[in-house]
């Protein structure tokens, strides 16, 4: 009897270290870039998008990834260390959407998690009830909060 071919089970265990080094080569940045302009109605500012094009090229080869920083501060490991302030503004809202779902006096909230269903056939597609999504279902919800949900 043959042994089985694991050659993807063998890939899924593939560790891999560090960054890709490899640069875009310039074409293939611009076909990247360009295609979020696909529109044609963007084709009057072709020599904006243009010029944009060049200044995202310079930010790419430089690898400028965080052009804004700040100090970390006191508190962090490194205080001397440039942070992003992109960086920091999206840790500062998880923080606060944190605080916010830790509150048991703040508002009742409610997380819906839907999926779009695979069909849409006429008779899958009516709504069940007022306010339904047609194609879509709730796949998982949870409220929290120490007050009741009010109703709409």
């Amino acid at each position: 009897m043959d042994k089985p071919d694991n050659t993807s089970a063998d890939a899924a265990h593939d560790i891999r270290k560090g960054q890709v080094v490899e640069f875009m080569s310039r074409e293939a940045f611009r076909t990247r870039f360009r295609a979020r302009f696909f529109d044609p109605a963007f084709r009057k500012e072709d020599a904006s998008i243009d010029r944009l094009e060049a200044i995202a090229w310079d930010a790419y080869c430089q690898a400028r990834k965080a052009p804004v920083t700040e100090k970390a501060g006191a508190g962090a490991a490194d205080p001397d260390y440039d942070l992003s302030v992109e960086w920091r503004q999206a840790r500062d809202a998880v923080h606060d959407a944190a605080r916010r779902h830790d509150d048991p006096n703040g508002d009742p909230r409610v997380l819906l998690v839907m999926v779009r269903r695979a069909t849409t056939s006429p008779a899958r597609a009516r709504c069940p009830s007022p306010g339904a999504l047609p194609g879509w279902r709730v796949l998982a919800w949870r409220s929290w909060g120490s007050r009741s949900i009010p109703s709409t």
